[in-house]
């Protein structure tokens, strides 16, 4: 694992994610956190988990600029938009991992999104 994968990982508390997730009736909120001490990271996996979830059916397309924006505050030297490199890839990956973790917690299938494009798909 790349240092700046371990990087973002360290600063990631799965029950604070779940915490600033949580919607009513145990759903995902429909809003992007955006509280004190909430950084692009949280409002990252928000959005994937609203996507992955198929709370949400659009494109997480901002996603990636907010991770990014993450990324450059903290003087990691990764790239996840434009042109990825071996490191952002990383990241996202491991990024996914903790998304599916957090919709577990909660009880929520990671597979909503993949059951809604399934027909658009083949």
């Amino acid at each position: 694992m790349k240092e700046q994968t371990q990087e973002v990982l360290d600063d990631i508390d799965v029950n604070h994610l779940c915490d600033r997730l949580e919607g009513r009736n145990s759903k995902l909120r429909p809003s992007k956190p955006d509280a004190k001490g909430d950084t692009e990271l949280v409002q990252y996996i928000w959005r994937m988990a609203r996507f992955h979830s198929g709370a949400d059916d659009k494109m997480p397309v901002m996603a990636s600029h907010w991770l990014q924006s993450y990324l450059d505050k903290r003087d990691i030297d990764a790239r996840v938009i434009g042109t990825k490199d071996e490191a952002g890839d990383e990241i996202l990956d491991a990024l996914d991992d903790v998304t599916s973790e957090v919709l577990s917690k909660k009880g929520i299938s990671d597979k909503g999104a993949a059951k809604r494009w399934k027909g658009l798909l083949y």
